[in-house]
C-alpha cells in the first residue's frame, strides 16, 4: 500500500470535513440533508464551483478533490478520483467495499501456470486485500470523527 495514497486520501477526508461536510458510508454524496434553516448559500464554495453537499462517503471526498460539484454531474468523477491516486477503477471498488460496508476482501492466490495455488494441506492459499482494509480503518476512524463534530 502506497503511503502516498493513502496521504491524499486522509487529505481529501480533512479537506471534506474542515469545509463542514459530514462522512458517513453509503451514497457518494448527500445533497438535500442540510440542517434546518440552513441554506445552499452557507454550503458554497468560493468561487463558480457551487454548493458543497452535508455529506460523503471516501469517494465522494475525492471526487470534491478533482472539481466535483452539485452541478457538475457524475460523469467521469469516478475516473478522475482514480487518476489522482494513480489507481484504476478496480482499486477505487475494494476501497470502497472496506469504507461503505466495513467488509475486507481476501483473493485467491494463483500460481505461474493459473492454477489455484494450495497449501500443504490442499486448501486454496487466500490473501488478504489492504486496499478494503485501508477502507475499514479510514471508515473506523474518520465516520468517528466526522460524527463529533
Amino acid at each position: 500500500m502506497s503511503k502516498s495514497r493513502e496521504k491524499l486520501i486522509r487529505e481529501a477526508l480533512d479537506s471534506a470535513i474542515a469545509q463542514g461536510i459530514k462522512i458517513w458510508p453509503g451514497a457518494a454524496f448527500d445533497w438535500t440533508d442540510r440542517p434546518p434553516g440552513v441554506t445552499f448559500e452557507k454550503f458554497e464554495v468560493p468561487g463558480p464551483s457551487g454548493p458543497l453537499p452535508s455529506a460523503c462517503n471516501v469517494l465522494g471526498a475525492l471526487e470534491l478533490v478533482v472539481g466535483r460539484t452539485r452541478d457538475s454531474g457524475h460523469e467521469g468523477f469516478y475516473e478522475k478520483a482514480a487518476k489522482h491516486l494513480g489507481v484504476g477503477t478496480f482499486w477505487l471498488h475494494r476501497l470502497h467495499i472496506g469504507f461503505d460496508l466495513g467488509v475486507q476482501f481476501f483473493f485467491i492466490v494463483k500460481d505461474k501456470k493459473g492454477k489455484v495455488a494450495r497449501d500443504k494441506n490442499g486448501e486454496p492459499i487466500v490473501k488478504p486485500d489492504e486496499v478494503s482494509r485501508l477502507g475499514m480503518k479510514l471508515r473506523k476512524q474518520y465516520i468517528k470523527i466526522s460524527c463529533t463534530r
